[in-house]
């Protein structure tokens, strides 16, 4: 009796013990996505990510963010060589998971 018993607790213990391993890429883990940016003007920009400053973007160049998935908002806003108004741009997505998308501005 004894023996049957250590070995059915051994069996349970070999099969819930042993973890399977997540193969699922980081970005569906962490649920998040990348975006480039991608500047076409010969002006900086600050980039907002949800109203808060993420970086400033250099003139005619080329980056990238991550980001979690949901809704995202995105904003350039020109800091210079601008006479009376900045021009703004604003990319507002709902982003999936693992997503790989592009905001060109101005």
């Amino acid at each position: 009796m004894k023996k049957t018993l250590l070995i059915g607790i051994i069996l349970l213990a070999g099969i819930y013990g042993c973890k399977k391993e997540d193969t699922r890429p980081d970005c569906e883990k962490n649920s998040t996505a990348v975006i480039t940016l991608k500047s076409i003007s010969s002006n900086p920009y600050a980039i907002y990510q949800n109203g808060t400053l993420i970086k400033i973007a250099n003139p005619n160049s080329t980056s990238t963010i991550v980001v979690k998935a949901g809704a995202q908002e995105i904003e350039a806003v020109q800091q210079s060589g601008y006479i009376v108004y900045p021009t703004i741009s604003t990319f507002l997505r709902q982003i999936e998971s693992c997503k790989d998308l592009e905001f060109k501005f101005p």
